[in-house]
């Protein structure tokens, strides 16, 4: 991994939104962001700003669902208590 090529933006997935945005938009790279989907869907007033504003970035969000590895138990409670 090359790190001039990479940001690391923790678990600020919002900020990481806009920050591909911003990239994108001073044409300075294509961006790809990525982060699990139920973090991913918490960003998407910045999601939708990015379509408007016709950004050239690119956003994955992974692990869609209840189970990601041993998190499983934590995110079935969660459900059940929906």
């Amino acid at each position: 991994m090359d790190p001039q090529r990479y940001i690391e933006c923790y678990i600020a997935e919002q900020n990481m939104i806009g920050v591909a945005i911003g990239a994108a938009c001073r044409d300075r790279t294509i961006p790809f962001a990525s982060t699990f989907a139920c973090f991913l869907a918490r960003g998407y007033d910045q999601l939708r700003m990015a379509a408007v504003s016709q950004t050239n970035a690119n956003f994955c969000g992974s692990h869609v669902g209840v189970q990601i590895g041993k998190l499983y138990h934590a995110s079935a409670r969660r459900l059940k208590k929906l």
